[in-house]
Parts: C-alpha cells; sequence; structure tokens
C-alpha cells in the first residue's frame, strides 16, 4: 500500500525564493531520485480538475457527472475534426482539450516550475487574492505507469469499479503547448474531490503514483499585485511569457502586448 503526504510550505515573493525551496527539496535524501512536477494556479482554491469544479456561464451552473464527460470530449472529437481532418483517439482529444480549457479529469503540470510560477501570477490574476504554486514528487517506480499507446486503455473507463486511483500520464506531443510548457498530466479517478483531501489515504500500489503534495503560496502579506508583477517581470527577464508558454498566434499577440504594458505602463 502506498500513501503520499502534503505539506504547506513558506510563502513566495521572488523566483530565486521559488527556486532555493525546489533545490531543498530535491536534495532531501527521501526525493533524491525522483522527479518533480508542478503547477501554478491564480487562486488558492481546492486543486481538482475543471470537470470537478461547478461550471458557470450565462447565469447558470453545472455540476459535470461522467455522462457530462463523455458529451464533453465526444464532441470535441467531433468539432476539432477540421484541424486534423481524422478523429482523434481519446487520449489525444484529452490532451488536447485540456489545454484549450475544455474540462476535464486531468491536470496540467509542467517539468518546469517557472512556468508554473508565471500561470500563479498570471496578469490575469487581478484579484487579491494570492496565487498559489503545487509541486509533486512521483515514486521512482514506473511498473504501474498507464500505457496510453495501448488501446484498451480508455482515459474514460480505466479501473472499472471506480476505485481511487491518481495516476500520472506522459502525453502524446499533439500541441505546441504542450510540448512548450514541458506538460506532463495527472489522471483523477474522483475528480470532484480535491487532490489534498487524498494525503495519507491508503491506495494500492498500481493506483498512486505521488508520493508528496507540496503548496507555495505567493505571498501577498504586504502589497500582493506588486509583489506579482515584480515577479513577472523577473520571469520576463528570463524568458518565461505569453510567447513562450503558447507559441501559437494568441500567444505572440498576448506577448507582444503584454510585454509593452509590463514595462512601460503605468
Amino acid at each position: 500500500m502506498r500513501n503520499f503526504q502534503f505539506e504547506s510550505r513558506l510563502p513566495i515573493d521572488s523566483v530565486q525564493k521559488l527556486l532555493d525551496d525546489i533545490q531543498a527539496l530535491r536534495a532531501e535524501k527521501s526525493a533524491l531520485g525522483h522527479t518533480w512536477y508542478f503547477r501554478g494556479d491564480r487562486t488558492s482554491d481546492a486543486l481538482k480538475p475543471s470537470i470537478g469544479q461547478e461550471l458557470k456561464y450565462a447565469g447558470k451552473k453545472l455540476i459535470a457527472d461522467d455522462i457530462v464527460e463523455r458529451k464533453f470530449l465526444n464532441r470535441f472529437k467531433r468539432y476539432a475534426y477540421q484541424q486534423f481532418n481524422r478523429i482523434d483517439n481519446d487520449w489525444e482529444a484529452l490532451f488536447l482539450a485540456r489545454h484549450y480549457e475544455l474540462p476535464t479529469r486531468i491536470l496540467d503540470w509542467t517539468t518546469n516550475p517557472l512556468v508554473a510560477l508565471y500561470f500563479a501570477c498570471s496578469p490575469a490574476a487581478d484579484a487579491p487574492v494570492p496565487g498559489v504554486v503545487w509541486g509533486i514528487l512521483r515514486f521512482p517506480d514506473e511498473t504501474h505507469d498507464i500505457d496510453i499507446l495501448d488501446s484498451q486503455n480508455r482515459p474514460l473507463d480505466l479501473y472499472p469499479g471506480n476505485p481511487t486511483a491518481i495516476k500520472m500520464i506522459y502525453p502524446v506531443y499533439n500541441s505546441a503547448r504542450i510540448t512548450a510548457q514541458k506538460g506532463v498530466f495527472s489522471w483523477h479517478s474522483h475528480p470532484h474531490v480535491e487532490l489534498k483531501s487524498f494525503a495519507a489515504q491508503s491506495f494500492d500500489d498500481d493506483k498512486l503514483d505521488i508520493a508528496r503534495l507540496a503548496q507555495w503560496p505567493v505571498d501577498t502579506s504586504k502589497d500582493g499585485g506588486s509583489i506579482r508583477t515584480r515577479i513577472i517581470q523577473e520571469l520576463e527577464n528570463l524568458g518565461i511569457n505569453q510567447r513562450m508558454i503558447f507559441p501559437d498566434l494568441i500567444g505572440i499577440t498576448r506577448g507582444i502586448w503584454h510585454t509593452e504594458v509590463l514595462w512601460n505602463g503605468s
């Protein structure tokens, strides 16, 4: 049996502070030989997949169930056909749909903590709530990894009987966004439950890939807006911006005006 531990790390107010703490974690004996993945969120809300969150539009709301989830994926495959002139398999469609904001049961992660920090401090995060960087340390054992190239492993049909499972998924890189963001995904059998609530619970060895979950809140104790701005400027100087993270026309156009406002705006 396996379990994972949750830990809240000290608030961060600079790029270097995050990198120093990550380096300290990586140097711990228990983490040697393991891989860390990171995720940035604009708010400190519960960490769970988008299909598990309340969907709101035009004054109405919906909690999606398994039936709605299948509808979403099937409709995406039909409507996206013209982009590729073929029907994507379920995994291909799932990865691509997630990167274009379709609610799914997978969460985006990256091997690059600076990309995660960018999302945590995103220019769209104007609200006075702190952003947060999440980190997961995976178990080094790959014996039970899910092979997405095996046609029998369909993402919405894994683990009959719906046992609790949290798995790391390594995608096909069918989007420049996934490649640029050095993306990987976590797959959740119970997407309506926040991830940290599973801490210390027992899992069968083949159904849990993460050994630790860490959380770094962005420090907004003084002036959250200016701290986020300073971090975004630090990241811009390191080449982490919209153009790098979204290497398509949307990323290029946003990146052009974001950079101008960042350095020359009042």
